[in-house]
């Protein structure tokens, strides 16, 4: 069963926690202030997990999905020194006891999806997220994108339920005939997460995301007492 998702607008709680001497060499930040409780949220990006079907016959058309899929972590706020991010990660996960692994691999059992005659599109499988708030202190001089006061959302692919599985919904996307054709085969159908998706299936698609203005709508919806996200969100491999 998917877990509900849970926007809770909750009362500011601040929680400190100190970073390791890892963290403070790198001039990062020392300090995580949780607001709230962790929640979850669906996406925001989605994976194509089958080829595209136009369903021209004057019956429904039936397409196998499933395969391998490999979910990135998130944060809202994030800058290309990739080392001073995986701090970041790190200093949130030691406030929280949440792991936030770079990425999270996936092998979606096979299943059936049924197109009605004159439709087009594919399958999608949309992950859920859990995720977290807070603000960051303790911060270094010289780094503008993380400052005291600077509001962090980060989440993870939520696999509680079964370490090996990622909780998420597989759906099908009713599109264009074009948008449809442009999927000649299931990107997801590779021989391991690492090497999806199967970027020779695409044309102009991969995976399908909602821009990061939505992601920032979504998580900012969890009213965490301080100010409202200022940056767009993105994915971080």
């Amino acid at each position: 069963m998917i877990p509900s998702t849970s926007l809770l607008a909750l009362p500011f709680l601040p929680i400190s926690v100190l970073a390791s001497n890892v963290l403070d060499s790198r001039a990062t930040c020392t300090n995580f202030s949780l607001a709230g409780k962790p929640y979850t949220i669906p996406g925001p990006a989605t994976y194509i997990i089958s080829s595209g079907v136009v369903c021209k016959d004057t019956q429904n058309c039936t397409i196998l999905a499933g395969g391998f899929v490999n979910v990135p972590r998130l944060l809202n706020n994030t800058q290309p020194d990739e080392s001073v991010v995986n701090d970041i990660f790190a200093l949130v996960s030691s406030s929280t006891n949440i792991d936030f692994e770079a990425s999270t691999p996936d092998n979606i059992s096979p299943v059936t999806q049924t197109f009605a005659h004159g439709t087009a599109g594919f399958v999608i499988f949309t992950p859920i997220y859990r995720c977290v708030a807070g603000t960051l202190s303790g911060c270094g001089a010289g780094n503008d994108t993380y400052t005291d006061g600077t509001v962090i959302q980060a989440c993870t692919p939520d696999n509680r339920i079964d370490e090996n599985h990622i909780t998420g919904t597989v759906n099908k996307v009713t599109t264009d005939e074009a948008s449809a054709k442009d999927v000649t085969c299931n990107p997801a159908n590779v021989s391991s997460a690492a090497d999806a998706p199967n970027k020779e299936c695409m044309k102009t698609l991969g995976v399908v995301t909602t821009s990061g203005a939505d992601f920032s709508a979504m998580i900012s919806t969890t009213a965490v007492g301080v100010a409202m996200l200022s940056v767009v969100g993105v994915l971080l491999v």
